[in-house]
């Protein structure tokens, strides 16, 4: 494996190559100098000097990426601009893997977002420098490390995507009256609003209620308005 030379300052800036981009096992970005440091010299007496790198910001990863290609690059979520930087490297470097401190697992919304650039491993805010130790070089072999509680919310994710998938072909069964009346339903109309509304009689209402729950497979129309509530419209 090739070195290269150890980052000058500005921080987190290498000194430009005249060689092609050279190897590097990992890539610390951390807009926080003393957190940055302390991962660097952890690292440094883990991999060896010349094999980590540094990045403070998207400037400098940018800078970075475009004069090595690290294996494994850690992005501190704390820090700023940390979408765009998970963004940056999945665009620049996707063959690298990308692994994300500081997450909070209980935050739906971020763990997309690194699910959707790629992300291979998750290190939560209960884990240790030994544990962050252990997920890198379960990367550097390839391997990827998602917590129990992270795939558990991803695997949630999925199922809800399929059953929205499926939806539609269930909505397909219904005539458009059935459909019209079930959009009433999942308003909050009586059968009596609905009837009026339609200016049809309540025993047709009727009958129609009962032929959809039916084809959809659900016995209350509390069940029947949340399938349509599952459907993206605009697909």
């Amino acid at each position: 494996m090739t070195e290269f030379a150890a980052p000058v300052r500005p921080p987190g800036v290498a000194d430009p190559r005249e060689s092609s981009t050279a190897r590097c096992r990992v890539l610390v970005v951390d807009d926080s100098r003393l957190y940055r440091d302390g991962l660097v010299d952890l690292l440094s007496d883990r991999f060896g000097a010349g094999a980590v790198a540094e990045a403070a910001s998207l400037a400098a990863l940018h800078v970075q990426l475009a004069v090595i290609t690290p294996e494994v690059v850690v992005v501190n979520l704390a820090s700023r601009e940390s979408g765009e930087l998970v963004a940056a490297i999945a665009e620049k470097r996707p063959d690298a893997q990308v692994i994300v401190v500081g997450l909070d697992a209980s935050d739906e919304l971020q763990v997309i977002r690194c699910a959707e650039a790629g992300v291979s491993g998750y290190v939560t805010r209960d884990y240790s420098l030994a544990d962050l130790v252990t997920v890198i070089d379960e990367a550097t072999s390839g391997g990827t490390h998602i917590p129990p509680p992270i795939s558990a919310l991803l695997l949630r994710r999925v199922r809800e995507a399929a059953r929205q998938r499926l939806e539609p072909a269930r909505l397909q069964s219904l005539t458009q009256r059935e459909i019209q009346i079930l959009r009433l339903i999942s308003a909050g109309l009586s059968n009596q609003d609905i009837a009026d509304e339609l200016t049809i009689e309540l025993h047709t209402v009727k009958n129609h209620v009962h032929s959809l729950l039916t084809k959809l497979g659900v016995r209350r129309r509390g069940e029947a308005a949340a399938v349509l509530a599952g459907v993206d419209w605009s697909v």
